[in-house]
């Protein structure tokens, strides 16, 4: 794969559609026009709020209960969660394109990639799907978030910086997404300003996070 240190091999009948910037190696012709369609719909949201990513993002249709993985540039992704009406695993991980580039220690926590993908992700489906999905999108993360707090009630007292220290990523893919929203629905348009300097910037950790906050919507966040 383009872009990555990783080897992965996949055999099978494979169908290849390449259009930039994809490259899609597919099991079955069934559905995927709009699986495509709603693919490059995602894409070009993304660059127009985050600017235009070069490279390819490649997608490799894998049968169902082979398991998925992702990795920079690429997804395999069963046909089910390529073909879904809302297919939110796969723009949730097109939308790692964009992941602000985090030092180490806040990679920990996931935070910089986790959070923000998940809530591009509600984001491509307000785009594309509505405001009705991407409530329910939304109340998703909600009872998610319930759930780990459930099993991990010291998580709720939690910074978020504080998440990767004590082996709590998984906060961030709903945690972390509802403090994005929550900042979004605080902040309005001023939120995808924060958006691109993050992505812009060489490095992000969260001092860095809550500095730019600061400087782009007077906001104060705790991190």
């Amino acid at each position: 794969m383009e872009g990555t240190k990783r080897l992965d091999i996949a055999v099978a009948p494979f169908k290849v559609i390449e259009k930039e910037p994809f490259r899609r190696s597919i099991l079955s012709g069934e559905g995927i026009n709009r699986a495509l369609e709603l693919l490059e719909n995602a894409y070009w949201f993304y660059s127009s709020i985050l600017g235009h990513r070069a490279g390819k993002f490649t997608v490799i249709e894998t049968p169902e209960n082979y398991g998925g993985q992702a990795g920079k540039g690429y997804a395999l992704v069963a046909g089910s969660s390529l073909r879904a009406e809302i297919p939110a695993n796969l723009y949730h991980e097109l939308a790692h394109l964009w992941n602000p580039r985090a030092t180490p220690k806040a990679h920990l926590s996931r935070f910089f990639d986790e959070a923000f993908a998940n809530y591009l992700t509600a984001l491509a489906i307000k785009e594309i799907h509505g405001e009705e999905a991407f409530n329910r999108f939304i109340e998703g993360l909600r009872r998610n978030y319930e759930a780990v707090i459930e099993r991990f009630p010291e998580a709720k007292k939690l910074r978020l910086s504080e998440w990767g220290r004590l082996g709590l990523w998984e906060l961030s893919y709903t945690k972390g997404a509802l403090i994005l929203y929550e900042i979004h629905q605080r902040a309005g348009n001023a939120f995808y300003d924060v958006l691109r300097r993050l992505v812009e910037e060489e490095s992000v950790d969260f001092e860095r996070f809550r500095r730019i906050m600061k400087e782009v919507t007077g906001l104060e966040v705790t991190v």
